[in-house]
This record gives structure tokens, sequence and C-alpha cells, in this order.
């Protein structure tokens, strides 16, 4: 085996098996619809292996059985040298696929490159959508997912899967940097006969331990690219963040292993708490002391269930819309709680994105205010507020693309970072008599499950404040 070593993972030599690819037609992102994330929701993650096994000690990680995490796929792409690079990927719905960004760009001196040309990103202009950046179609037609493998050099006989597109989440945002979440979308919807299963996307915030599957590094006189799992324990990050988290490893993670998920049984489900993004390069050199960073699924999950429609337990937001009272009605009377999704488009249905957000540091809470139907003829009258529990959030500091004209300052910015429970858009005081705003927090709730911890406030004319 011979070939220069990347940071993104083992290199294996260009075999026949990669022969012509799929050619992309149009870069659409192909979403679940609303009915189809509520049944990937309730299959994601079951009838699987205990993912909680530590028998028979090897090094860089214990070897994984057959079918013992069915969410893990090899992702691989041939590099500008003919050689062939290969990382995991996290499979979340029967077309999406987590991974990472190195895998298909990578650091030079004068800045960062295509992996598959060399040439450099900003080469015909970059395809920005909103933050989030969508990968040119030589970068897709080089790449492509195998499943069900206990070994990554070893794909004959093995399907492989073509992509249709890949999108760096967040991507688009200066300055350019590497180590983001990747999203990539398949051609074709995995089936059952391919013995690969979608993992859940948690809904909770990381919890101190998890079990990690990855098709390690392995380089030079011990490289075997076998799946492997360990066991991972949280730590603090160098630099704090939401949108990551950092862990410990039993044995050291590799370059392989970029893209793999940091799993946990939560009752009767394995979920992903994070992807792997960020680690040392040279694994063999590393103790247990070294630090591996991870993006926080929970915290980035809105911009997953934006550009796939898995929407998980976590995406999911508690709406109150409410009139002022009238002569003879109460506020009871008025008053309607439901849960919908989040403001993003999944599948066919589409909730306008044009409204304020802004984040309560606090309470951990997402408060987004404004109405979510514009063309209603009743929107005047109705407030529509969405708040999303502990750990959801936007990945940095998000701006918008489609605020209507005239809001400035920190509307336009999206989340003011101020810590204050609600902020309605400003309106006169005429314009406010007639409006209330509720705001239900249930991060707290979510912790302890007693309805006593749910908070309501309230915020509208002074007669009711």
């Amino acid at each position: 085996m011979e070939g220069v070593p990347f940071h993104c993972g083992t290199m294996i030599s260009t075999s026949a098996a990669f022969g012509a690819l799929f050619l992309i037609v149009g870069l659409n992102a192909i979403k679940l619809t609303v009915e189809e994330n509520e049944r990937l929701q309730k299959t994601c993650g079951v009838n699987m292996k205990e993912v909680y096994r530590y028998s028979r000690k090897v090094l860089n990680g214990t070897a994984a059985h057959a079918g013992e995490s069915p969410w893990s796929v090899a992702v691989y792409l041939t590099d500008a040298h003919a050689k062939t690079v290969y990382t995991t990927g996290t499979l979340i719905s029967d077309l999406h696929i987590l991974t990472y960004d190195s895998i298909f760009l990578t650091n030079s001196t004068d800045g960062i490159r295509f992996r598959d040309n060399m040439d450099p990103i900003g080469t015909g202009g970059l395809n920005c959508e909103g933050h989030n950046l969508v990968l040119p179609k030589h970068v897709v037609r080089k790449t492509s997912v195998f499943l069900d493998m206990l070994r990554a050099d070893r794909f004959s006989g093995k399907d492989r899967l073509s992509l249709r597109k890949v999108t760096v989440v967040g991507g688009c945002k200066r300055p350019f940097r590497l180590n983001r979440l990747a999203v990539v979308e398949l051609t074709k919807a995995v089936t059952a006969k391919q013995k690969a299963r979608p993992i859940c996307i948690a809904a909770s915030v990381p919890t101190p331990s998890y079990t990690f599957y990855g098709y390690g590094d392995n380089r030079g006189d011990v490289m075997d690219a076998t799946l492997r799992h360990t066991k991972l324990s949280l730590t603090p990050c160098p630099v704090p963040s939401k949108d990551i988290f950092c862990v410990t490893a039993q044995n050291p993670l590799c370059n392989g292993d970029f893209g793999g998920a940091a799993a946990r049984r939560i009752a009767d489900t394995v979920q992903a708490f994070g992807v792997y993004i960020d680690g040392p390069f040279e694994c063999a050199q590393l103790d247990e002391n070294a630090v591996f960073t991870f993006a926080n699924l929970t915290a980035i999950a809105r911009s997953v269930c934006s550009l796939t429609g898995v929407c998980g337990e976590s995406t999911l937001v508690t709406t109150t819309t409410t009139t002022a009272p009238t002569s003879g009605t109460t506020t009871s009377d008025v008053e309607r709680e439901e849960e919908e999704w989040p403001d993003v488009e999944i599948g066919t249905k589409r909730v306008t994105n044009s409204d304020v957000i802004e984040n309560d540091s606090e309470s951990g809470s997402v408060t987004k205010t404004g109405s979510a139907h514009p063309e209603s003829s009743e929107a005047d009258n109705k407030t529509t507020a969405y708040s999303i529990g502990t750990g959801v959030g936007v990945e940095e500091t998000r701006g918008t693309s489609s605020k209507p004209s005239g809001e400035t300052g920190s509307q336009q910015d999206g989340f003011t970072g101020t810590g204050s429970p609600v902020a309605c858009p400003v309106k006169s005081e005429d314009e406010t008599d007639n409006d209330i705003h509720i705001t239900i927090k249930l991060a707290k709730y979510r912790k302890t499950g007693d309805p006593k911890d749910i908070v309501h406030i309230f915020r509208g004319p002074k007669s009711y404040a």
C-alpha cells in the first residue's frame, strides 16, 4: 500500500470496483416527508444489538460483529493521486448519511482545496444554500458509500451506493475552516436487504459516556481497516461551544474514524449524540488523555432537520396561538396548543422562515416569534411562538437570508444572546393592544417529567402583563 497519508482517513489502492459513478441530475435536496419522518422516528435505533460490550481488547478498539452497528457505513473518495481514501459515516435515514467535511476537502499551504482534484475550494464560485456549502458535482461523482462493512478495505461483493448531493453544514460561514459536519444524500434509498439501519438523532444533551464505532486508521504496519468500537467519556473542550462536545477514548480514535457517531442506548433505542469531526492526527502516539471533538447533534438538530427532513424529538416545538380576549371570551377560549415541526421545509411541507429568532441562553430555549403564516388574513391578529428545549439552537452566529424589509439591528443577527426570555417583533402600542404572546418553556420538564416544571411566560397588553 502506498500513497501520501491524509488527515481524513486511511489510504487503500484504487480498485476496479470504483467504476463509472452515476451522474447527478439536479441539486434540490430530497427530504423525508412528514409522514416518512414519523415512520422513521418509530423505527430508528430499535431492535439493535446491545452496544455496550467490551470483550477482547485489541489495538485501536474492539472488533465489531456483523449487525452490531448497522448505522455505521464506509464513505470512499478517489483523490487527486488516484488513491482511495475512506472514513466512517452515520446512517440517519434510508437516504441520508452524516460524515465530516475533510473526506472531501483538505488543507494546503495556500488554503482549502477539493481533495479529488486539488483545485482551490473557490474555483468556479461557491454554491451556498444559506450558510451551507453544496459541494460540486466532480466531488460527488468520485464519492461512494458501502454498507454492512466489517472491513473498509474489503468491499468486493458489497453494494456500492452512489451520491446525489453533499452539503457541508455551515460551510459558507466566514472564516472558512474545516472540521464541520457534512450531510450526504444518496441517489437511491437503502433497502432492508442491505442490512443497514438508521440510528436515531438524540433529543437530549450529551451524556457522560458513549460507545463509538469507526473504521480506525491503522496505517503502515498495523493497517487492517476493521470496524471497531471503543468507550468514550465526556470531558471539557479546550474551546467550549454549544455546537460541539469533547471526549476522551478508552482506545484512541484515528483518521478513518471521522464521521462516526457517539452512540448510547436510551430506553429502547440507540441514539447518536455526536459525530466525530476533529482530533489529533497521529493516533498511534496518543494516550487516554487525548481529547476528541464531536459535532453536538442535539444543538444542530434543526440544521439537520432542514437539510434532510430527519426531525427527531428535539426539533419538535410547542406552538401556542392566541388572540386577546374580547367581551364574553376568556384566554382559555382562544388558546390552542399543539406539537408542530420547526421553521424549516420538510418534504413538501413549508413554513416561512422570515420571522425573528432570539436565543434565551439562560434557560436553554430558543423562541421564535412572529406570524408563521403571513399570507393568512388572521395573521395581524395572531402571533405564533416557537419554543425549543435545551440543546437546540443554531451553529455559531446565524444571520438570515429572508428577512422582511425594514428589519435592522438584532433582528438581522438572528440571535441576540442577551438571555431575555422572549422578544417579540417591535410594534407600536396600538398594534400590540390586541396581542398576547405565550411562550412555554420545556427545558426543565424534559429532564424531570414533572408538569410543575413547565414554565409559561406571558407577553402582551399592559392589562395582561
